[in-house]
């Protein structure tokens, strides 16, 4: 693999003549961070930021009280991302806190070195205006560089004369002296006002002039496509880069990689600022400490400076939170509020760590039923015995059951089996699959002694409730079901819940509660409750959401109703997850689940079943022990009992059309989402009374966005699909129920037309995410790709953070599964550029395996070189999920070494991006 194999220097060791030619200087926050400035970290920045607003949150609203702002998975551009589209330009306000204070050592040192003629010019990503001011205190003349007409006009001037006519400050990321410069959003920086063709020519220019002293800079900017391309094309004409890091700093972006083409004139040098670089420009007799003054550097670490400019900060953030409108406010707590919970994103970080660590599949191996057919068949030829039968299905169903412990649990797990350690348990088919089943489950929360011993209690109880007859069995394996998925070392987080199941238990088995349905119910609520908890959703959301909707209802006039409908757009969209988690449980959703499919047994009818069945797969064990019945017909009879088995599980699915759903069915759904809301769709008729309006289509799109996240997958047919395609490397269109997006397309297809043509990216870009779902699940190539590429168009023909995670894998997949693999390719190279975002799509496996497969048919070099840069393994960054087509990139990878003669692919690696 490649290493961070660049030369290491003391800063002073830099050869006084290379300063003395004259060098340029690209400098980042490091530089403002010593005292007197004390300009804060990103990462202080962000927190300071956000805590100023959710401190300005009334104590009626109820926040977490375990909110934390630092993100280990998000940077601060990720996080003012959220924030920058809720607030819109009263976000970029809070960054004229950075002008608080005065310039520091370093500020005055390029200020020393402009003077003196030997530092050109300085570029710099930092929004402060310190280096202007150090500039101006000692009078040189100089220039700000912010927007791309300038730079053109710069780049002209170098272009006639080769030299610069003054000292220049070009400004990469705007100046606070221009607020709507500001780049601080992650989708920015890929952007034409981020780092543009514009930016990047100016700086090249000048880099093929002079050496580049990097100040103060993590360099993760150019991890950015954007970036990437610059460097690729202008590094081999450099004159040489010096990359200063602070005594045992490591870390960083792949360096190796990004300065590749200039990677014989890259230099890390190492020194303190301003300390060490004042020595190093002191020993080549360039300057002296007096020129910017002993009094700056013994201010460098003062601490009582540091609480002095922080309190201006606050002070600042504080007026700028109190200003944010009351509307704008409400809806950023209900959509934001929660997510920075602790335990949100500590169930969030669990779940995206087992994501990463394995392939998203269900808990049983998806190809165990095509096994189990072939097994049969053999046995129906007579090539195998049924006692060959029975034991090879068991060894099928087990490693089914285990497909994702790992070999060691795995084997401690396959011993307790065969050392039979639990009679009547472990010598039990009807009761051993139950049993590994819960270990597996238990494991992720306790040793696997624990979770042998926990499971036996478990199975143990069971089996006493199905002796007993009647709802016992039903109602103990729903709890001991949900304890195994659920218990945890921390007693605390599930033994309330469990308690209140045993309570509801002891009401339906006493009678009280009158059905199973009614049983079933009530447990299902108190599921959710857990599941919520856990992820800091016991926050009272509805609460909230009854504010905002009361407030609108309340608007007289149109102004403030429009403030109304964006919040309510930000609030409804932000959680239309956990608004749908209760509409789930609705009677109205489940006679619409109904409608949309062959109705599967109730949970409760199942495992009525399911224990009658067990019953009699017992019995002919007992017959086939006690020598009553033929190995033959042991066979036969158990293969009729597990084909039952396999019937009451899956949902029956139609080959012939499907079913109409009524219109009242879905009316009444339609009206069970509006419900909450209906006062302010009341007052919006009134004050809007004109037919889609820009209020109505915001809350319009909410709407929607529920209905999406409630029916997308209703339709068993199609969803049934999903783990087939996923284990085939493909990306899967998900088509729902026919009735329901004919209902959908008639309700709000005419607002949509519209909103496609007229809405602004803030909330267009929103827009578009939901119509992809609605083209998906209506097979709709049309109406994808418009909003697909009115998405791309957002954001200037390139993928940001700003694109939803389907765009444009799903359109790369309607054109792939229509047979052009032109166009197809076209997205899914676009697609790519999605795994150098913040917010990295979940499906970036199967874009990186798609695009190989296409590539390979006319450049297997590209394809190779695709997977080496796309996967975590090699060279790639790791998205959320593992998929099974990055399993099958890799394989892929492997075999295209071989036909380009390398000997695997680190071998490639080297000879491809380092050689």
């Amino acid at each position: 693999m490649i290493s961070n194999s660049f030369p290491m220097i003391q800063m002073d060791a830099i050869d006084p003549l290379i300063l003395k030619k004259g060098i340029i200087a690209y400098c980042g926050a490091g530089i403002s961070i010593s005292a007197p400035t004390c300009a804060p970290s990103w990462w202080t920045l962000t927190e300071e930021i956000l805590e100023s607003f959710f401190h300005s949150v009334p104590p009626e609203f109820k926040l977490p009280d375990d909110l934390i702002i630092k993100e280990k998975l998000f940077s601060p551009e990720g996080i003012f991302e959220v924030f920058g589209n809720i607030f819109g330009q009263h976000f970029f306000k809070t960054f004229q806190a950075l002008d608080v204070s005065e310039p520091n050592g370093n500020h005055r040192l390029i200020a020393q070195l402009a003077k003196k003629g030997i530092l050109k010019a300085c570029f710099t990503t930092n929004f402060d205006i310190y280096i202007e001011r150090a500039l101006k205190e000692i009078g040189v003349p100089f220039q700000v560089i912010v927007k791309n007409d300038e730079f053109d006009e710069i780049f002209q001037i170098i272009s006639n004369s080769g030299e610069l006519p003054c000292f220049y400050v070009f400004k990469i990321h705007g100046t606070i002296e221009q607020p709507e410069t500001i780049i601080a959003l992650a989708s920015a920086y890929k952007s034409s006002s981020g780092f543009s063709v514009n930016k990047g020519r100016v700086l090249e220019s000048l880099l093929k002039r002079y050496s580049c002293l990097f100040l103060g800079y993590s360099g993760w900017d150019f991890e950015h496509a954007n970036y990437r391309k610059f460097w690729d094309n202008a590094g081999k004409e450099i004159k040489g880069i010096f990359w200063n890091r602070r005594p045992q700093e490591t870390g960083g972006p792949k360096f190796p990689l990004i300065f590749n083409s200039c990677a014989q004139k890259f230099i890390f040098t190492e020194a303190d600022l301003p300390e060490g670089w004042v020595k190093a420009l002191s020993s080549a007799n360039i300057i002296n400490q007096e020129d910017i003054g002993l009094s700056v550097l013994e201010q460098a670490s003062d601490e009582s400076k540091w609480q002095e400019v922080k309190s201006k900060r606050l002070e600042f953030f504080k007026v700028w939170a109190e200003e944010i409108p009351e509307f704008t406010k409400i809806g950023t707590v209900i959509s934001e509020g929660v997510h920075f919970s602790a335990k949100f994103k500590e169930m969030r970080d669990q779940t995206i760590a087992k994501a990463q660590g394995k392939v998203t599949q269900p808990s049983q191996d998806p190809t165990f039923q095509t096994k189990v057919q072939e097994l049969t068949q053999k046995m129906s030829k007579q090539e195998i015995s049924p006692q060959e039968y029975q034991s090879q299905y068991q060894k099928l169903q087990l490693d089914s059951i285990m497909v994702n412990l790992d070999s060691s649990r795995k084997d401690q797990l396959k011993q307790v089996i065969s050392n039979n350690q639990f009679p009547g348990i472990t010598d039990n088919p009807s009761r051993l699959f139950g049993f590994v089943q819960k270990i597996t489950q238990l494991c992720n929360n306790f040793s696997m002694e624990e979770a042998i011993k926990i499971a036996e209690d478990l199975s143990n109880r069971e089996w006493q409730a199905m002796m007993k007859g009647g709802n016992n069995y039903i109602a103990e394996m729903t709890i001991t079901s949900w304890l195994a998925a659920n218990m945890t070392q921390d007693e605390t987080k599930w033994k309330p819940n469990h308690e209140k199941m045993e309570n509801v238990k002891a009401k339906f088995l006493s009678g009280e509660i009158e059905n199973q349905e009614q049983f079933k119910q009530q447990i299902m609520l108190i599921q959710q409750d857990q599941s919520l908890a856990k992820m800091g959703y016991d926050a009272p959301i509805y609460d909230w959401i009854q504010k905002l909707v009361n407030k609108m209802a309340n608007c007289t006039t149109r102004d403030e109703f429009q403030l109304g409908a964006e919040a309510f757009n930000t609030a409804i969209i932000g959680i239309y997850a956990r608004i749908n988690a209760d509409l789930f449980y609705s009677p109205e959703y489940n006679a619409l689940r109904t409608a949309a499919n062959s109705k599967p047994p109730s949970q409760g009818q199942f495992m009525g079943d399911y224990a009658e069945i067990q019953k009699r797969q017992t019995e002919v064990i007992q017959q086939y022990q006690k020598g009553e019945i033929s190995a033959q017909d042991y066979g036969q009879k158990l293969q009729a009992i597990q084909k039952e088995i396999t019937e009451k599980t899956v949902i029956p699915v139609s080959t012939a059309e499907p079913p109409v759903i009524s219109e009242e069915i879905l009316k009444t759904y339609d009206d069970l989402i509006r419900s909450k809301f209906m006062p302010a769709f009341l007052q919006l008729k009134k004050l809007f009374p004109e037919p889609d309006s820009y209020p109505e289509m915001l809350m319009e799109m909410a709407i929607l966005a529920l209905w999406i996240a409630g029916t997308q997958v209703i339709y068993a047919e199609k969803s049934q699909q999903y783990y087939p395609a996923a284990n085939r490397g493909e990306y899967l269109i998900i088509e729902s129920h026919p009735s329901i997006v004919k209902f959908l397309y008639r309700h709000h297809k005419t607002w949509i037309d519209k909103a496609l043509g007229e809405m602004s990216k803030r909330y267009g870009q929103t827009l578009c995410r939901f119509v992809v779902e609605l083209a998906e699940m209506g097979n709709d190539f049309s109406l994808c790709k418009t909003a697909t590429d009115l998405s791309i168009k957002y954001e200037e023909g390139k993928i940001t953070e700003q694109n939803y995670m389907k765009i444009p894998i799903a359109l790369a997949t309607f054109y792939e599964n229509k047979g052009d693999e032109e166009n197809a390719l076209h997205y899914y190279t676009l697609g790519l550029e999605s795994l150098r975002t913040q917010f990295i799509t979940p499906y970036a496996d199967v874009i990186v395996f798609r695009t190989a497969k296409l590539l390979m048919k006319t450049d297997k070099e590209k394809a190779l070189k695709t997977i080496l840069l796309g996967y975590p393994e090699f060279l790639g960054n790791h998205p959320p999920m593992k998929f099974p087509a990055r399993d099958l990139g890799i394989n892929l990878a492997k075999d295209l070494c071989k036909e380009l003669g390398y000997q695997d692919p680190q071998e490639a690696i080297q000879k491809l991006f380092t050689d």
